[in-house]
C-alpha cells in the first residue's frame, strides 16, 4: 500500500518543521540577548535541519508518485494534501492526511511569523550598531576637515555603515 510511505514521510517532515520552529524561537532569544556565538551554533543546527527537510521532501515526492500510480492518477508532484485526502481509501487515512496537513500549515505559518520577527530584530540591531558607530566616529555629515566651498563635490562621502577612519 502506497499510503503508508507517504504518511511516514509527511510525519517526518512534520517533526522537522517542529524542530525549525523550536530553532526559530532559539534564534529570537539569541538575537534579543546578543548571544552571537550561540546564534551561530543555532544557525548551523538550522542548516542541518533544512538539509534533512530537503531530503525528506524528496522522499515525500517519490511516495506521492507511488500513491498516485496506485490510485490510477496522473503523476503530479504539486498535488495538494487536500487532494490526496480525496483519493484515500478509508476514513482513518483521510482524517490522518487532513490532520497532518493542518499541523504542517500551522507550523509553516509560525515559521513565517518567527522569520519576520527575527528579520526585524536583526534590522533593529543593525540600526543600533549604525547609530553607535555614528556616535563614536561621527556621521558623514560631521566631517571635521576644511573644504573649499567651491570644491565640495570632489571628496567622496562615507556611504557604508561600517566605514571608519584609520
Amino acid at each position: 500500500m502506497a499510503f503508508q510511505p507517504l504518511m511516514d514521510s509527511l510525519l517526518q517532515m512534520h517533526s522537522l518543521y517542529a524542530k525549525l520552529v523550536e530553532l526559530g524561537h532559539q534564534k529570537k532569544d539569541r538575537i534579543v540577548h546578543n548571544q552571537l556565538s550561540d546564534l551561530t551554533l543555532t544557525l548551523s543546527h538550522e542548516s542541518k535541519v533544512l538539509k534533512s527537510l530537503a531530503a525528506a521532501d524528496q522522499v515525500r515526492l517519490s511516495a506521492l508518485t507511488a500513491f498516485q500510480r496506485e490510485a490510477g492518477l496522473k503523476e503530479d508532484p504539486n498535488m495538494r494534501l487536500e487532494d490526496v485526502a480525496t483519493y484515500c481509501t478509508g476514513a482513518a487515512n483521510k482524517q490522518a492526511i487532513k490532520e497532518i496537513s493542518m499541523g504542517m500549515s500551522e507550523q509553516i505559518q509560525a515559521l513565517k511569523t518567527l522569520n519576520e520577527t527575527n528579520q526585524l530584530l536583526v534590522h533593529h540591531a543593525l540600526d543600533i550598531v549604525n547609530h553607535t558607530l555614528d556616535l563614536l566616529v561621527g556621521s558623514p555629515e560631521d566631517e571635521m576637515v576644511y573644504r573649499n566651498p567651491t570644491q565640495s563635490g570632489s571628496y567622496a562621502k562615507r556611504n557604508s555603515y561600517f566605514d571608519t577612519r584609520a
